[in-house]
């Protein structure tokens, strides 16, 4: 039997941030324990008996090869292979084996190996929702505001010249992107100074960075993220008003109209709820962007109720944290 041959270990899911990376066009001859940053493009199952075998597709700035992740078909394998999507960026770590005669010929995917060398993962880690190998979420929403700073100047030399004391915020995107903005009022872009008289910075759907700056105007500071910019941005218009959470940012015209820039995950659009705006707002410190239209109050995206304005404190009622 083919699975008899194969000694299968678990496929370990985080690599250190400091491992040294190399390119799929340096590897010559056998190599062992490397490390890649690379896309997925290609994703081919084969299923042996109670192994799994799955041939990747991977490509860096450099070129392309096979990868090949292989395991016990269990739940937890099974999972971790439908997890990789195309175009997401992994680190992988492994060893490079030659398609030689000395390769296992019964192997199912032998003929679908591009070239005669053959990457085998023993960690795989998702490198789009991690902040220098670490988990996004736990850096933005577990991690208080030094904590954030030590890893920034762990990992590169952006906070060089800035003390911890100085800095206000800091939001880092999935494309490792880093944002600092100092309590002055500075916004800087891994480690460039790049606008004055910010507010706030916010990140958007792990991708965008955008910066609120004192006069209600809305710049994007990210460069892989700029989709929709100019929409939003508009010129660097003065809004009346901005409410931003972390989906996304609502901003209130001077001609009574709001426009939304980012994304949401449920409800619908309603297009009359961006038009003739008074008023907008949050409900409490909660995602939900309601609109004041007259004597009602709306839910931008149809999450909640609408209400009556005389049934509520509109003061009360438009409280939120990330109002400006």
């Amino acid at each position: 039997m083919v699975t008899k041959k194969i000694n299968f270990r678990k496929i370990e899911t985080k690599i250190p941030h400091d491992s040294f990376i190399s390119k799929v066009d340096s590897f010559i001859g056998r190599v062992k324990n490397v490390t890649l940053d690379v896309n997925v493009v290609s994703k081919k199952i084969y299923e042996l008996d109670d192994a799994m075998f799955v041939l990747l597709g991977i490509l860096d700035d450099s070129g392309e090869m096979s990868a090949l992740l292989a395991g016990n078909r269990n739940a937890d394998f099974q999972t971790l292979v439908q997890d990789i999507k195309f175009g997401l960026k992994y680190r992988i770590a492994g060893n490079v084996s030659v398609v030689d005669d000395a390769f296992d010929e019964d192997l199912p995917f032998l003929d679908e190996i591009s070239g005669d060398k053959v990457f085998c993962i023993y960690a795989l880690q998702n490198y789009n929702h991690t902040t220098f190998g670490i988990d996004m979420d736990e850096f933005h929403s577990s991690m208080d505001l030094e904590e954030q700073y030590n890893v920034i100047a762990k990992y590169t030399d952006y906070l060089n010249d800035i003390p911890v004391d100085m800095v206000d915020d800091i939001a880092v995107s999935c494309y490792q992107e880093v944002v600092v903005l100092l309590k002055d009022g500075t916004a800087f872009v891994n480690g460039k100074k790049i606008l004055d008289d910010v507010k706030y910075i916010t990140l958007i759907d792990i991708r965008t960075i955008c910066a609120i700056g004192a006069d209600r105007t809305i710049t994007c500071l990210t460069e892989k993220g700029r989709c929709g910019h100019d929409f939003i941005n508009d010129n660097n218009y003065h809004y009346k008003k901005i409410v931003f959470t972390e989906f996304g940012i609502a901003a209130l015209t001077h001609e009574k109209t709001v426009k939304y820039y980012g994304d949401f995950n449920f409800g619908a659009i309603d297009y009359s709820r961006f038009m003739d705006v008074d008023d907008i707002g949050l409900i409490g410190d909660s995602d939900d962007i309601i609109v004041v239209k007259g004597d009602k109050v709306y839910s931008l995206f149809l999450y909640s109720p609408t209400v009556n304005v005389s049934d509520i404190n509109v003061e009360d009622y438009l409280h939120g944290c990330w109002i400006i």
